[in-house]
């Protein structure tokens, strides 16, 4: 297996916004500096890109169960 085709990689296809939403878009970033959509572009990009899809009901399951022993294992 290659390392770029594991499982844990999640690969999205580009998505086409409605042109209504796009022309609604334009018209509210008309007013601000670009300076500040690039920077406020780029915190979002970071945050898009470093999620990960959500837990499965039975890993959560597993994980409690384990954090749980350790706690008691503890006291």
């Amino acid at each position: 297996m290659k390392p770029k085709g594991h499982p844990g990689i999640m690969k999205t296809k580009p998505v086409k916004i409605p042109s209504t939403i796009s022309n609604s878009i334009q018209h509210l970033v008309q007013d601000k500096p670009i300076k500040s959509l690039l920077e406020e572009g780029a915190i979002l990009a970071r945050h898009l890109h470093g999620r990960h899809p959500p837990i499965e009901e039975h890993e959560l399951k597993i994980l409690s169960s384990k954090v749980e022993q350790d706690v008691d294992s503890r006291s």
